[in-house]
């Protein structure tokens, strides 16, 4: 049977052609995403959906809802306003809504006004694009007269879903059959290791249990089940976690022929710094009462992260050596607040690293710098935030002498929960971090500082700017990582991608602005490859 719009013939039955007809050919389309090839077809979809108990039905599509609250709340995240509802809704109200995808409303125009222009610059959205060229125009009409012109669709085409379908099975799946191995023999290696440490003097400050963290606990590993991520909880109860005023010790000045602090076999000598130094945000310093944990690891009461770091790696090089795990061996540099464990497999097998992070308990909430937003509570369900606050956050040693505020407890809740049923936010997070390995592989200096932890972040503002769960079923992935690795690669360009769970944190701050522009090339280049297959 051949379709007569556009004489394809491979159809064995009507059903096979109808189904084509519909995705290709159909010009009427339901705020649910179904097409229609005719105004009867599409209005009795809408009655038949809306013939339920709710009462307030969306004029937009086939959705319906218990109260008025509710119906008006989700039109206000997917912009269905039928002709004047929003001028009405603004009449009643006395605010401003701001445009589409965004829940929030404004006393006047001008602050609604200034609302959007910050949330362009912060977050690279720019709603009268066009994805086909990237030009821009003031406004959707026209916007979509230019697509007619031209032909740039705001779709992409069925090449573009075949291909990220492959590209996902080469690429970026983990083999079962490799996870399941190395994540027997990390367990095995870290549960013999951190016996061991449990037992050595001083070794009671650190849980036997490594939870794990990263990528593999949400399910968002790629490629080789080669690299984990793991924490180490302190039985250590801090007496009071400063995250406002000074802290009055240092570390002396390294000899560079010492070599650098990250280095866990070199000894710095700590010394008092009599006018203070201000503790930066996103950090804090911790008093511990005395005689709770080791002397060695305080200075004046505080506990110092570097000397917990170096303490562990010590322990932890011991335990090797005495328990005789060959295989194994630990970096003597640490990356960040993380110490390196290297498994090695042996002939025709891939070695596993094993990043360590110790971490201390505090009582900083999450809600300190304004989350969850107005924006949150759209996308994300009460149930996934109220879990997320009990979590809160921790602190790691990614400083010398303070501690740094960590969410990644939040994260991995986030991330774990964020998909439901058939979404597909944590395959686009995959396929985004296989363009940062690919291009991180191919320069030749690595592209420092770069790491797939501002892919988790992206992901998360991603969601928050549509809001609509149907955005993300897995039938529209190229459309959602088409749009993600624009919004990415406009933050690469600017330098400046907030911190999710703390706005006034720029994660991108101090790294290398022509490291960032290079990888944001990149996913310039491998967006335009989508849009014009």
């Amino acid at each position: 049977m051949a379709c007569s719009s556009c004489g394809e013939s491979r159809f064995a039955n009507s059903a096979q052609l109808g189904c084509h007809v519909s995705k290709n050919h159909a010009e009427l389309s339901c705020g649910c995403n179904k097409k229609f090839m005719d105004e009867e077809s599409l209005e009795n979809h809408k009655s038949q959906m809306q013939d339920n108990l709710k009462k307030c039905p969306c004029s937009g599509c086939c959705r319906s809802f218990d109260t008025a609250n509710g119906m008006h709340q989700h039109k206000r995240s997917t912009g269905h306003w039928a002709p004047g509802e929003r001028e009405n809704a603004q009449k009643e109200t006395g605010r401003v809504y701001c445009d589409d995808r965004c829940g929030r409303s404004f006393k006047t125009a001008s602050a609604c006004a200034d609302h959007r222009k910050d949330i362009a610059a912060k977050y690279g959205i720019d709603d009268k694009s066009c994805r086909g060229c990237e030009k821009s125009f003031p406004n959707k009409d026209r916007l979509d007269q230019h697509r007619k012109d031209t032909g740039h669709s705001s779709k992409t085409s069925s090449r573009a879903k075949e291909y990220l379908d492959n590209f996902h099975k080469s690429k970026v799946a983990v083999n079962k059959d490799d996870k399941k191995s190395s994540v027997q023999i990390v367990d095995g290696t870290l549960r013999q290791i951190m016996d061991h440490v449990r037992k050595s003097e001083g070794g009671h400050i650190y849980c036997p249990n490594a939870v794990k963290a990263g990528s593999y606990p949400v399910k968002t590993k790629i490629g080789k089940a080669d690299e984990f991520d793991t924490n180490i909880p302190c039985n250590i109860t801090p007496e009071n976690v400063n995250t406002r005023g000074k802290f009055y010790y240092g570390y002396q000045p390294l000899d560079k022929k010492m070599g650098n602090s990250n280095n866990m076999n070199v000894d710095m000598k700590l010394k008092a710094v009599p006018g203070g130094k201000e503790i930066p945000m996103g950090f804090a310093t911790v008093a511990v009462k005395d005689g709770s944990v080791p002397d060695k690891l305080t200075y004046n009461g505080n506990l110092v992260p570097r000397e917990v770091k170096k303490d562990l790696h010590g322990k932890i090089k011991t335990a090797v050596k005495e328990l005789g795990l060959k295989n194994v061996d630990v970096s003597r540099n640490a990356h960040g607040p993380a110490l390196t464990l290297n498994i090695h497999q042996g002939p025709g097998r891939h070695d596993i690293n094993v990043d360590i992070t110790p971490s201390v308990a505090c009582n900083v909430p999450i809600t300190d710098n304004g989350w969850p937003r107005p924006d949150t509570r759209i996308a994300f369900k009460d149930g996934v935030i109220d879990d997320i606050k009990k979590v809160g956050t921790h602190l790691v040693p990614k400083s010398d002498d303070k501690w740094a505020l960590s969410c990644s407890k939040a994260e991995k809740v986030m991330l774990s929960k964020i998909d439901d049923g058939n979404g597909c936010r944590r395959e686009v997070n995959k396929i985004m971090k296989k363009h940062v390995q690919n291009c991180t592989s191919r320069a030749e200096d690595g592209l420092p500082g770069v790491s797939s932890h501002i892919i988790k972040h992206q992901i998360l503002w991603s969601a928050e700017k549509h809001p609509d769960q149907s955005y993300w079923h897995h039938g529209n992935i190229d459309n959602c990582l088409i749009d993600t690795m624009g919004d990415m690669a406009t933050a690469l360009g600017q330098g400046k991608l907030p911190n999710y769970f703390n706005t006034s944190d720029n994660i991108l701050r101090g790294k290398d602005r022509g490291v960032l522009r290079e990888l944001g090339s990149y996913f310039k280049d491998e967006r335009k490859k989508l849009l014009h297959m």
